[in-house]
């Protein structure tokens, strides 16, 4: 059964109870849409279902290794190791608006009636009283599905170097080359780097369209560990040796490549049903067009008119005339699906990456004999001895960019560009597109202490 639930604000005034009660009767009298939407049909709802069949993933394995002892101290090993998950959770759009309006029986206005040839067969909800209306199923509006259509491929070469008390050195060293695809990496959207957005571009091509490298897919990862006890003077015998023996260093290091993101855009593209990302994803699944590959990553044009040669192209930012060479990325609205021919001509998914992770820790720690049960220990130890600054992944929203239009300032977004303004009320409105913004590594700190063993 559909539970039909809201909520009532107030305390017996308006938009409250009305005066003959909460009955059904009373609430529709008192037109209370807040609570009972459109005379009480829960299919004007937003709702969540999972698929009929929905069940757990399974993924097939593989690998292959070579160990080899090189010493009595060390040992290598590489290998291949990879996997295929089938069945992946993926959150689909099972309901999409693409008709606006029917004349005579079939659809004249709206994605469906401007770009038919990538709806072959699809009939949508003639009813303009359906909570389907212009969608596939008359009963239910925006209808979000959690299904198992998504899938993974993962292949890695992983290598690894360990070292025991050679010469008063322990150590390890590691470092993997690998690659994983998907369809989609998590059923949320992340808003950053991962599963930038989560829906795909065309509600009908959830697989294909949206293949690309996953989001938890880090090309290099490489890190190293070393125990080193100077042999120099152990035994701590005098003056001397009490000085110059006992010491010790350690290092790790941590290296890999930057998280896979999506560059993306507010509510801007009908044939993305804005009003279904509205609700459920927060930003437009159609993702901004790839015009010059070797332009600035945070250049971007805009549409202006779809019957001019150049579709009238501005900047984006400022609202100057540009060319489709000057910008990376081309705004994917109505207006580019027009003059493109195609609402889905978006840039792949996680075609970006943020910055690289590399952070060394480092240690001196000098351990001086009092006694045969007793040590004085001396430490000190830096974190992130090489003081690199690690942000994360940058704002991947083209609409973050527009913090000055046409020499306004503060005019975010004020000529409404986006079918929502309010949705960028949520971003950061100073320019930060393809900026970093976080800081999520440590600055270098360094730490002295001392301690008694016994």
């Amino acid at each position: 059964p559909v539970v039909n639930a809201g909520t009532l604000n107030g305390q017996g005034t308006a938009p409250g109870l009305p005066a003959g009660g909460a009955t059904g009767a009373s609430l529709r009298a008192a037109g209370d849409l807040a609570l009972i939407p459109r005379g009480s049909n829960p299919g004007f709802r937003n709702q969540t279902i999972v698929a009929p069949d929905f069940h757990n993933p399974y993924s097939e394995q593989w690998s292959l290794g070579i160990q080899r002892q090189l010493t009595s101290k060390m040992a290598f090993e590489t290998r291949y190791v990879g996997n295929h998950t089938i069945g992946n959770f993926q959150t689909i759009n099972a309901n999409p608006q693409l008709c606006f309006d029917f004349a005579g029986g079939a659809c004249s206005a709206g994605p469906a009636f401007d770009f038919a040839n990538l709806y072959p067969g699809k009939t949508f909800c003639s009813d303009t009283t359906a909570p389907g209306f212009g969608r596939p199923d008359c009963n239910k509006a925006n209808l979000r599905e959690r299904a198992n259509t998504a899938f993974s491929i993962y292949h890695s070469w992983q290598n690894e170097l360990r070292i025991q008390n050679w010469h008063g050195l322990t150590s390890g060293l590691a470092y993997t080359y690998s690659k994983a695809i998907d369809n989609a990496s998590e059923i949320f959207s992340t808003f950053g780097g991962g599963n930038t957005v989560a829906g795909s571009q065309n509600p009908f091509n959830t697989n294909e369209a949206e293949r690309g490298v996953g989001g938890a897919s880090f090309k290099h990862v490489a890190s190293a560990y070393f125990i080193y006890d100077v042999g120099f003077m152990k035994g701590q015998h005098g003056l001397f040796g009490h000085v110059l023996g006992g010491w010790q260093v350690n290092g790790a290091y941590r290296y890999n490549s930057g998280q896979p993101f999506s560059v993306a855009e507010g509510l801007a593209n009908s044939a993305c049903d804005v009003n279904f990302n509205a609700n459920f994803f927060g930003a437009d699944t159609c993702r901004p067009i790839l015009s010059n590959a070797s332009a600035g990553f945070d250049t971007a044009g805009l549409c202006t008119d779809p019957t001019l040669a150049d579709c009238g192209l501005v900047n984006f930012f400022t609202g100057d005339p540009t060319t489709a060479s000057a910008v990376r990325y081309i705004y994917s609205d109505d207006t580019a699906a027009a003059f493109f021919k195609n609402p889905y001509k978006g840039v792949g998914r996680n075609t970006l990456r943020g910055q690289t992770f590399s952070n060394f820790d480092f240690g001196l720690f000098k351990n001086t004999k009092i006694s045969e049960r007793v040590n004085f220990q001396l430490q000190a130890n830096v974190v992130n001895l090489l003081n690199r600054q690690y942000r994360g992944n940058p704002d991947p929203f083209v609409d973050d960019g527009r913090f000055d239009i046409k020499g306004s300032p503060n005019e975010f977004l004020a000529d409404g560009v986006t079918s929502n303004p309010a949705f960028n009320t949520g971003f950061n409105p100073f320019g930060t597109f393809m900026n970093n913004y976080q800081n999520a590594s440590n600055r270098r700190r360094m730490t002295l202490g001392a301690k008694i063993i016994f």
